[in-house]
C-alpha cells in the first residue's frame, strides 16, 4: 500500500511502508496515535470565511473538536435512534405508492434521485422537525455544495497551496448561496420555536437546549455553529446515504441469490421477532450489516480520507513535520487483494466473521469516524429491507457499465448516467408477513 502525504505548500512525499506493517499503520495514526494526527486539512480560511461548514463538527480542530464532538455525540445514543427510526417509517411508506406505480410500469428506475428524495425528507423530518414538500430549495443548496463552481474551486486550491495568499486577498471559499438559505431556516426555526415553546426531541431542540445553557459542555453555542451543524447533518445524513442505498439495490439487482438469501434472512426476523422492520428487528440481522458494509467497500461515497499532523512525529526513520497532510486512498485500499480476495466481486459472507480488516474504512477511522455512522446504517437497513421484501429488484439495462466516477464532484464519488434498477412488486410482500 501506498500512504500519500502531502505536506503544504510546495512538499509532497510518498511514503512506501512494508507490506505486512501497512494495516498496522492505518490503526497507529488514525487510532493508537490520533493525538498526532486529530484535524483533517482544511480547504478554507475557518477564522475568516463565511461557509456554511467553517463552524460545523467537520472542520473544528483539536481542543475545540474533541470538546463539541463529546456533548453531540449524544443526538446518536440508541434511544434517539430508536426514536427517529420509527419517525422514519412512516416516511418510507410513503414512497411506497411511488415504487409500486414504477413497478406497475415496468419502469426502469434511477435509485439515485428517487432515494435522494426520500432521504432529504428523512433528514428533514427527522432532524430539522419540518415537513417540506418542495425539496427543489434543499436540492438546490446540495447540488451547490456537491458541484462548486469553477471560482470556488480555484479559491480553494489556492488555498490549499498558499494559504498566505488566500488571506491577504480575503478570499471566502464556497457559494455564499448555501449559508444564506441555512442561516435563514435556521434563525426562523429557532425563532418559532422559541415562541411557541415547540419541543421535538430533534437536533434544533438539541441545539436550542445548548443556547439555554442545558446541555452541559455546550453552553457557548454561537448561531454561525448550529447553522454549520444543520447544515453538515442535513447533507451527511441525506446524500451519502442516498447513494449507498441505490447502490446497494443495484448490486442486489446483479446478484439474485444474495438478493433472495437476503429477503430470506429479513423475513425470518420479522416473523421471529413479530415487531415488524423495528430498530431491533433490523440490527438482529447479519447479513444485512454483512450487505451493506460489502456496498460501502465496492463504492465508498469518499475515496481518500485525510487527516494532518498536528505535532512532531516518526514513522519509521521519517520525520512527519506539523502540518503535513496523510492521505488514505481508501478506493484503492477497499480493491487491494492482499486485505480482500477477488475485490471486484460483491461477496457480503466477507464480512460475516464480524471483524473487518484495518483498511477497511468507508465512514472514516478512530476518533474522527463519522458521526452520525450507526443513523446512516440504521437508515439503509430500514430502506433496504422495505424494498426487498416488496420487490424483486432487477437488473436495468440502462446503467452506463462499467460505472465511471462523475468528476465533477467535489465531495462523494457518484457514477455517471444513473443507478438503474427495475421492480417487481411481490406477492408475499412485507404486508403479508405475519407480524
Amino acid at each position: 500500500m501506498l500512504l500519500n502525504v502531502n505536506y503544504t505548500p510546495n512538499e509532497r512525499v510518498l511514503v512506501k511502508e512494508r507490506e505486512k506493517r501497512d494495516p498496522d499503520l492505518i490503526k497507529t495514526i488514525t487510532i493508537k496515535d490520533f493525538e498526532y494526527f486529530c484535524d483533517r486539512p482544511l480547504f478554507l480560511d475557518i477564522k475568516k470565511d463565511t461557509d456554511v461548514v467553517v463552524n460545523s463538527i467537520f472542520l473544528m480542530q483539536s481542543e475545540e473538536w474533541k470538546k463539541r464532538r463529546s456533548v453531540l455525540t449524544q443526538l446518536f445514543t440508541p434511544k434517539r435512534l430508536k426514536s427517529i427510526h420509527a419517525m422514519s417509517e412512516p416516511i418510507i411508506d410513503s414512497f411506497v405508492p411511488k415504487f409500486d406505480q414504477c413497478a406497475k410500469d415496468d419502469l426502469d428506475i434511477d435509485m439515485d434521485p428517487m432515494l435522494t428524495d426520500l432521504t432529504m425528507n428523512v433528514i428533514t423530518k427527522t432532524f430539522i422537525g419540518i415537513d417540506v414538500k418542495d425539496q427543489s430549495v434543499f436540492l438546490k443548496a446540495t447540488h451547490m455544495f456537491s458541484y462548486p463552481d469553477t471560482s470556488s474551486l480555484l479559491k480553494s486550491f489556492l488555498y490549499t497551496l498558499h494559504p498566505e495568499i488566500h488571506k491577504a486577498l480575503g478570499l471566502t471559499t464556497l457559494n455564499k448561496g448555501i449559508y444564506a438559505l441555512f442561516s435563514e431556516l435556521v434563525e426562523r426555526v429557532v425563532r418559532l420555536r422559541k415562541e411557541q415553546n415547540i419541543v421535538s426531541n430533534d437536533l434544533f431542540d438539541f441545539l436550542i437546549k445548548c443556547q439555554n445553557g442545558e446541555i452541559k459542555g455546550y453552553e457557548d453555542i454561537s448561531m454561525d455553529e448550529m447553522i454549520g451543524h444543520t447544515f453538515t447533518f442535513f447533507f451527511a445524513g441525506h446524500d451519502p446515504t442516498a447513494l449507498t442505498g441505490a447502490l446497494t439495490l443495484f448490486e442486489l439487482s446483479r446478484n439474485p441469490e444474495i438478493q433472495k438469501k437476503l429477503r430470506s434472512e429479513i423475513k425470518n426476523a420479522v416473523e421471529e421477532r413479530k415487531d415488524g422492520l423495528s430498530y431491533e428487528t433490523i440490527n438482529s440481522i447479519p447479513y444485512l450489516s454483512n450487505v451493506i458494509q460489502e456496498t460501502t467497500r465496492m463504492y465508498p461515497v469518499l475515496g481518500v480520507i485525510k487527516r494532518v499532523c498536528t505535532k512532531p512525529y516518526n514513522i519509521g526513520d521519517f520525520s512527519v513535520p506539523v502540518g503535513m497532510e496523510i492521505v488514505f486512498p481508501v478506493r484503492s485500499l477497499h480493491y487491494d487483494p492482499r486485505y480482500f480476495e477477488d475485490p471486484h466481486s460483491f461477496k457480503p459472507e466477507r464480512f460475516a466473521a464480524g471483524k473487518t480488516p484495518e483498511v477497511f474504512m468507508p465512514f472514516g477511522k478512530g476518533p474522527r469516524t463519522c458521526i452520525g455512522m450507526r443513523f446512516a446504517e440504521s437508515e439503509l437497513k430500514l430502506l433496504i429491507s422495505r424494498l426487498v421484501l416488496g420487490y424483486d429488484i432487477l437488473p436495468s439495462r440502462k446503467n452506463q457499465l462499467p460505472f465511471k466516477s462523475d468528476r465533477t464532484l467535489a465531495v462523494t464519488i457518484r457514477p455517471i448516467g444513473g443507478i438503474w434498477v427495475k421492480l417487481k412488486a411481490r406477492v408475499d410482500n412485507y404486508k403479508s408477513i405475519e407480524v
